[in-house]
């Protein structure tokens, strides 16, 4: 793939490389895949324990 900085990235990471050395006003990370994977199980567990509010777009309006 082509990126607009005139360099091929093969990779996620490799596009990250090139978005840290292009530039330092915007923050690139790569997130892998095990730890998307772990982030996601812990945010499944804690929302499956939030219980809704009953009625709550009347309090908003």
């Amino acid at each position: 793939m082509e990126i607009m900085a005139g360099t091929h990235c093969s990779s996620a990471q490799h596009f990250v490389d090139i978005c840290h050395q292009k530039t330092k006003t915007i923050i690139v990370n790569h997130v892998q895949k095990a730890q998307f994977d772990a982030t996601y199980s812990l945010l499944e567990k804690t929302f499956k324990k939030i219980a809704g509010v009953p009625d709550i777009r009347q309090q908003h309006h």
